[in-house]
């Protein structure tokens, strides 16, 4: 595949707000800046809330259309041949389930590699299945942290061989459009959808165990929404009534988002190497996380980013007090974290290891 033109179809199981929706996109759009024809496949629908960010980089997306599963196998078929597609690059599970029964009608040129971005094992019976059945048509699988590929090697028999580690990567913006943090008051932050996973109760748990002094020294914002969103804003008019906290929704343009906040703060579960850790850190905008997953591998506890426990809202609360109290701590975490960040994970180093993997012949 050396000497051949790369024609990569980049496919998701929809275009709502994620990391792994947002890093195909900017995958595609640097592609195609690069002179590689690159497209996105998507199971979701026009109304997905990523779309107009893709139309408005001029990414072509197709969108599984027509109710029937088989018609829906037929067109991406044809999708594949009609385009020459040589590489297929599937950002998720749910679609390489989807999508299992025709990869044997796939031309043999073309080339599968499945990119793992999150933790969680799938280690039902059924996934463990699917993983299995799929492997004969998987070219490479890669994982976006250490943590993703050991949970994934533990619950799957998949050959090591064929797996790599490659980390995320962003748009670095230039120092000088970064904002600073206001003295007054601290916007926390919590970005991504509203799920138990994400763990965002705790958050308000750990506001609500300080005093009200304390709570009116910070505001909170919610970028997202979900099935946990009327507990969390139900909580929070019950339990913080003193503090102003809004929910914004799902917010496409990240510099709205970026420039509403001084502290990010990250209480999931699981995480695999989270986009909205490094676009904050890239924004100088500290991040305080639970640590799990691939978040140690972004934060250097008080050095690039504060970590604690899952669910521990005790020490979750100190930590946010702390950073309020001491601004020569958050604004090194500023500094050191946007250089970790501009040195460590640029988009053109993560694509340019894609790209060996996109032409070997292994």
């Amino acid at each position: 595949m050396n000497n051949q033109k790369l024609n990569i179809l980049h496919g998701v199981s929809s275009l709502n707000l994620g990391g792994a929706e947002r890093l195909a996109i900017d995958i595609c759009h640097l592609q195609n800046k690069e002179g590689t024809s690159s497209s996105i496949y998507s199971l979701g629908t026009e109304n997905d809330a990523l779309v107009s960010e893709a139309k408005k980089l001029n990414i072509s997306v197709t969108h599984a259309t027509g109710n029937s599963r088989w018609y829906k196998y037929n067109q991406f078929i044809k999708l594949v041949k009609s385009n020459n597609i040589t590489i297929l690059h599937f950002h998720s599970p749910a679609l390489m389930k989807f999508l299992l029964p025709v990869f044997w009608l796939l031309p043999k040129e073309t080339k599968i590699i499945y990119t793992r971005h999150g933790a969680a094992p799938y280690a039902t019976k059924i996934w463990k299945l699917i993983h299995q059945l799929i492997k004969p048509f998987v070219k490479h699988i890669t994982f976006v942290s250490n943590d993703a590929r050991d949970v994934f090697h533990k619950n799957h028999n998949w050959p090591l061989s064929s797996s790599t580690v490659i980390k995320n990567g962003i748009i670095v913006p230039p120092k000088s459009k970064i904002k600073k943090t206001a003295d007054n008051v601290l916007r926390l932050g919590s970005i991504g959808r509203m799920d138990p996973i994400k763990g965002q109760k705790y958050l308000l748990q750990a506001l609500a165990e300080m005093t009200t002094e304390q709570q009116c020294k910070f505001e909170l914002h919610f970028f997202g929404h979900g099935s946990e969103f009327e507990k969390l804003n139900t909580y929070a008019l019950q339990h913080l009534e003193s503090m102003k906290i809004v929910f914004h929704g799902i917010v496409k343009d990240r510099n709205q988002i970026y420039s509403k906040i001084d502290i990010q703060v990250v209480c999931s579960k699981m995480e695999g190497l989270s986009l909205a850790i490094m676009e904050a850190m890239a924004n100088s905008i500290p991040t305080v996380a639970t640590n799990v997953g691939g978040n140690p591998e972004l934060i250097n506890h008080k050095t690039t980013g504060m970590l604690f426990e899952y669910a521990d809202t005790k020490t979750l609360s100190s930590i946010l007090i702390e950073l309020y109290n001491n601004r020569h701590l958050l604004y090194s975490i500023e500094e050191n974290a946007y250089n970790f960040i501009a040195i460590d994970y640029s988009l053109n180093v993560t694509l340019d290891k894609y790209n060996k993997i996109y032409s070997t012949n292994s």
